[in-house]
């Protein structure tokens, strides 16, 4: 009979813990000040990733995609783009976008073996084939990211192709 008892008095000591416990746990859940500073946590996370400056946003966009994260997702778990585990991420589109490329200079392009003076742009570009292919940015992040072989090369620029071209073009 005692053995009885030491269950019924075990298991309803376990009960009124279990009890206090989620009461406990509830207050905390829905104590104002908690929510308050849980909601500014997220609120700092979410200013922190509105701060970055538009390229490095899209570059860390699809560097969060990749490992199947969103903004949502981390801004919910109060990440910042400061933390740690995003250092090889940031270090990544810091490269990325560190360089801008350059519009109409002059430049000398080869054509047909002899050079041309000209008017080129810097574009971002895929490599590795017979002529490298021009991106978006957006394009040449993901590229990037997926360590495919891209570079900022010159090309000459539509306009000054068709002012020196336009003469020698026949017509339709």
């Amino acid at each position: 009979m005692s053995n009885v008892r030491s269950r019924s008095i075990a298991f309803m000591t376990g009960i009124v813990l279990a009890l206090a416990a989620s009461s406990a746990m509830a207050q905390y859940i829905n104590d104002p000040s908690m929510v308050e500073a849980k909601g500014k946590k997220e609120r700092a996370a979410q200013e922190a990733w509105v701060m970055l400056p538009p390229k490095m946003k899209m570059c860390m966009d699809q560097a969060l995609a990749m490992s199947q994260m969103t903004f949502a997702t981390v801004i919910k778990q109060k990440l910042t783009p400061y933390d740690p585990r995003f250092s090889t991420q940031i270090q990544r589109c810091q490269t990325i976008t560190a360089r801008e490329p350059q519009m109409n200079f002059p430049c000398t392009i080869d054509e047909n073996g002899r050079p041309v003076q000209t008017m080129c742009d810097e574009v971002y570009a895929q490599l590795g084939g017979r002529q490298p292919v021009p991106l978006t940015f957006q394009q040449y992040i993901g590229a990037h990211l997926h360590a495919r072989e891209v570079d900022i090369i010159q090309m000459e620029s539509p306009a000054a192709r068709d002012a020196r071209l336009g003469d020698q073009r026949p017509y339709r």
